[in-house]
């Protein structure tokens, strides 16, 4: 039986798209796929996410990667996208209400740097829930077991009992293996709402 929910950050509650995120920078557009590549989708930010190593060093590793004329976006990139994502996704927030209302333990389990407490308060749906699991304070990575191991020890969770809702198909799988049923989360709120009542939890709008 189901009796705790657990909830991915960006793509679930959170907008994320790096190619939305510099598209919407004021820098040149000739940086923006370089930084795509360079800095959004570089190991480096997984080590920050991971909590393995700092921003600056991050920032350091891209400058030697980029040609000169993108070191001052590739600093205000990393200085702000915070800005430009990581806002509420307003229909995954109201399932959280109601998960709420009807007496599920909520959790949210993302990989997130240290700059979490930065915007953390833009989110309604934190207020709801049991216990915010961010990697980069625990030193581990989704889809790493350790992550999915170190939180069910965390909270003295029954993986058995907890459903994850991911925007990734590795991270879902990663917690199928660590005993934890997943929801592979497309964008579409119906289709969300159909996979819980198939897993026995109904929630009214």
């Amino acid at each position: 039986m189901i009796t705790t929910v657990v909830f991915d950050m960006g793509g679930v509650l959170a907008d994320w798209n790096a190619d939305q995120i510099l598209q919407e920078m004021s820098i040149q557009e000739a940086s923006k796929p370089l930084l795509k590549k360079e800095v959004f989708t570089a190991p480096e930010w997984v080590m920050v996410d991971a909590g393995f190593i700092t921003e600056k060093e991050m920032e350091e590793a891209a400058l030697k990667r980029l040609p000169q004329w993108a070191h001052d976006d590739c600093r205000f990139a990393i200085a702000h996208f915070i800005d430009y994502s990581l806002h509420p996704i307003q229909e995954t927030l109201e399932i959280v209400r109601q998960l709420k209302k009807a007496g599920y333990k909520l959790y949210l389990l993302s990989n997130a740097s240290t700059r979490f407490s930065e915007y953390k308060d833009r989110f309604e749906a934190f207020t709801y829930m049991d216990g915010l699991f961010v990697s980069a304070f625990h030193h581990c990575y989704k889809p790493d077991q350790t992550m999915y191991r170190t939180f069910f020890d965390t909270y003295h969770l029954d993986p058995s009992q907890c459903l994850f809702i991911d925007d990734s198909q590795a991270n879902i799988a990663a917690s199928i293996m660590a005993g934890m049923d997943g929801i592979l989360y497309r964008g579409d709120e119906r289709e969300l709402r159909q996979k819980l009542i198939e897993r026995g939890i109904h929630i009214h709008e």
